[in-house]
């Protein structure tokens, strides 16, 4: 009875670790780059016109930034590696939770463009956004 409690335990740990194993964290290495592009931020009070630029690392992090002429919105982006989870080949989610300030992204690749979503539950806006690979 216990070497059969034994074996099961341990089939379970190692199910448990080949399957953390096989996660795939941030984005793939083919998409690295830079991309600049144009963005709409939806908020409670209105649509703001905005321009970007994000990088994405070649360790599958993501920076960017979303700026109107008028310097009246910006925002700034990191977005770890590790909370990028890939759900094919070009398409990726990530989730950033500090502090109880939840932002989601939603990262899309078609060749070299990239679609981006965000939408920051705190404060309550949309960006939706297309950006050309520039570097």
């Amino acid at each position: 009875m216990k070497t059969i409690l034994k074996t099961i335990i341990i089939t379970i740990m190692i199910c448990a670790f080949v399957s953390c194993s096989k996660q795939n964290y941030g984005i793939d290495s083919k998409y690295a780059g830079t991309y600049k592009g144009n963005a709409s931020v939806n908020t409670s009070s209105g649509t703001i016109e905005c321009e970007g630029v994000f990088t994405v690392n070649s360790d599958g992090s993501v920076k960017g930034n979303i700026y109107n002429n008028s310097k009246t919105y910006e925002k700034t982006y990191d977005v770890s590696k590790n909370s990028v989870a890939k759900e094919n080949d070009s398409t990726y989610k990530a989730s950033e939770n500090l502090f109880g300030y939840k932002v989601d992204f939603i990262f899309i690749f078609n060749s070299d463009t990239l679609t981006i979503e965000i939408t920051d539950y705190n404060e309550g806006s949309v960006v939706k956004g297309n950006f050309s690979k520039f570097i």
